[in-house]
């Protein structure tokens, strides 16, 4: 451990740290923050280099309200719940470093409480995001984590030469790839933030998720691959008209040659979706959920929020085939997640490009939940935001294996389920593998609308009809969801807000 302190005689001693081709194992103080290196108030200059720590009884390093540290080309392996951390620090870079096999804990806590977990904590753990400056956390590798590889600010909208996180890879997570979050100590997150450059694969949770408030989020130069839930964006905590989401230069890929029934081992066989529907919600998560409830942070908690403009730019998409995994799943590009129940915005997708994805492998429209129909969530039928799902694309580029008739500008429509009758025009008969249509039809939009009087809250109308009389088409909303829960009672809180 270094330190800075005070001597008996009033000298005042900068404590530094200097390790190089060193190997520790069985270090560390199990339960406490007390991990295997640790730099705790200390300003001297430190450099840790070409090291191995390994089956730690806690963390493996921590750098605490302290400057002036190099982690530089070493491995981490084997900790309990945290990899590596670092809180109120300045002048830090961690690079070309490997953390990985973080597993949990033995954690005892009250009823539904969770532990704090990831392979690498920036600047997150010890409250909701503390100031760190001067970041260099470049080209490491995080694998075999709890909750996520990544729990990492963002930076500032069009700073392209921040290093701040940046080339980081993860996978084989039992959780996503990283979490990206706006710094709150910068004067610009809370309406931009972006994040550039991350990898993840062969992840259970997303290889991205956001869901934090910004008024904007970018996300581009990242690579998702064979993740079971794709990739998650999402705005929250904010309610306003203008909430934007961009996500450009990107690649999603499905299943590849790593194979999930490996020779001599059982298979590992789960459902996946290449990439789940984009969203702006009225609450947001924290950057380590202490309740199981919030968990996992993807997961909507909360009303749709009434602005929503989603841009995906020049992502290439490559290897759905079939509509199934190698081990017979379901395997679609296109999905929501099964928790979104209120507001799914119109998905503008251009200039993006599609290689070896077919017919059946496009997408998949879930009905909503049959059990949301029920005076604790959305009343007497379920919530119908799924119901109204508008993919829109323009400029597209097709290439291998792909759609018949596969053209440049189309969209993917919801089906709708029982709540609507008549067909859109210039649409395909409903395509029971997407439980959709295909479009040739620029005018479809998404309409919202709400009850502006005070008690929009607790007083609902609804269901809400929608009717063409030209064309027979006809689609029935229900309101939100009711979404206060205080572990006994829901709060009979539903707002009045229809997308339809």
């Amino acid at each position: 451990m270094a330190t800075d302190l005070f001597e008996m005689s009033g000298a005042y001693r900068q404590g530094s740290i200097t390790l190089s081709n060193v190997e520790m194992s069985y270090c560390s103080q199990r339960s406490t923050y007390k991990s295997c290196v640790r730099f705790e108030s200390a300003t001297g200059y430190s450099s840790v280099t070409d090291s191995t720590f390994y089956d730690s009884e806690g963390w493996s390093a921590s750098i605490y309200k302290a400057s002036n540290v190099i982690m530089q080309n070493n491995v981490f392996l084997g900790a309990k719940a945290v990899g590596v951390h670092m809180d109120m620090v300045r002048n830090v870079t961690f690079s070309d470093n490997f953390v990985g096999d973080v597993m949990k804990r033995k954690f005892t806590a009250i009823d539904k409480v969770v532990d704090k977990e990831s392979c690498v904590v920036i600047c997150s753990y010890m409250s909701e995001g503390s100031r760190c400056t001067d970041l260099t956390i470049t080209n490491n590798i995080a694998a075999g984590c709890e909750f996520g590889g990544f729990v990492a600010p963002g930076n500032d909208c069009g700073d392209a030469s921040s290093n701040k996180f940046r080339d980081n890879v993860s996978h084989s997570n039992n959780g996503a790839g990283a979490y990206i979050y706006p710094d709150k100590y910068s004067a610009t997150q809370g309406t931009c933030y972006e994040g550039s450059a991350f990898s993840a694969y062969k992840t259970t949770l997303p290889c991205v998720v956001t869901h934090y408030p910004s008024r904007e989020i970018r996300m581009h130069g990242m690579t998702c691959i064979d993740n079971v839930k794709g990739i998650s964006l999402q705005t929250g905590g904010i309610d306003a008209d203008k909430l934007k989401i961009d996500f450009k230069h990107s690649y999603i890929y499905g299943e590849t040659e790593a194979d999930d029934c490996p020779q001599g081992h059982e298979c590992w066989c789960q459902e996946k979706t290449g990439f789940l529907f984009f969203g702006n919600n009225l609450k947001s998560k924290d950057l380590h959920p202490t309740m199981a409830s919030s968990l996992p942070v993807h997961k909507v908690k909360s009303e749709g929020a009434w602005g929503g403009d989603i841009n995906i730019y020049n992502v290439h998409f490559s290897g759905f085939l079939t509509g199934k995994t190698k081990c017979l799943a379901k395997h679609r590009l296109f999905g929501r997640s099964k928790e979104a129940s209120d507001k799914i915005p119109i998905h503008k997708f251009v200039a993006c490009s599609f290689s070896n994805v077919d017919e059946i492998s496009m997408a998949y429209f879930k009905d909503p939940t049959a059990g949301w129909a029920n005076s604790s969530d959305c009343g007497d039928f379920p919530c119908t935001a799924p119901n109204n799902v508008v993919l829109s694309f323009s400029s597209t580029l097709w290439s291998g294996i792909t759609m018949p008739g596969a053209t440049q500008s189309f969209q993917l429509i919801g089906a709708g389920g029982p709540n609507v009758a008549g067909k859109y025009e210039n649409c395909s008969d409903r395509m029971l593998s997407w439980n959709g249509y295909y479009c040739m039809n620029r005018k479809i939009g998404l309409l919202m609308f709400e009850n502006l009087d005070e008690d929009k809250w607790d007083r609902t109308f609804s269901p809400v009809y929608i009717r063409n009389e030209a064309t027979g088409f006809e689609n029935v909303l229900n309101s939100m969801m009711d979404h206060v829960w205080d572990g006994f009672y829901t709060g009979q809180l539903r707002l009045t807000r229809f997308p339809g």
